[in-house]
C-alpha cells in the first residue's frame, strides 16, 4: 500500500534529505495548475513500486483526461509527498 503526505501550506517545507528518504530515493517534482508540488520517486516506474492512486488521481484530474489519453500518461508509483504552495 502507498502513502500520500500532505504537508500544509503553513507548515516548515521538507528538506531534500527528508523528501528523498520518504520516496524511498531520488525526487521528482511534479508540477500542479494550482501551485501545489507531488514529490514522486525520480525511478519508482523502473523499480516496479506500486501505483499510487489518491496521488495519481490528483495528477490526472489536474491535466484532463483528454492529456492523459493523448499522451499515455502513466500512473504515479510508491510513496509521494503532497506539498501544498509549492516548495518555493
Amino acid at each position: 500500500m502507498t502513502t500520500l503526505k500532505v504537508v500544509p501550506k503553513d507548515a516548515d517545507k521538507p528538506s531534500l534529505e527528508a523528501m528523498q528518504k520518504f520516496v524511498k530515493g531520488r525526487i521528482e517534482i511534479v508540477y500542479l495548475s494550482n501551485g501545489d508540488h507531488l514529490i514522486i520517486n525520480e525511478e519508482g516506474l523502473l523499480e516496479g513500486l506500486e501505483p499510487n492512486t489518491k496521488a495519481t488521481q490528483l495528477w490526472w484530474d489536474d491535466v484532463g483526461i483528454n492529456n492523459v489519453l493523448e499522451h499515455g500518461l502513466p500512473p504515479l508509483v510508491g510513496d509521494i509527498l503532497l506539498v501544498e504552495g509549492g516548495l518555493e
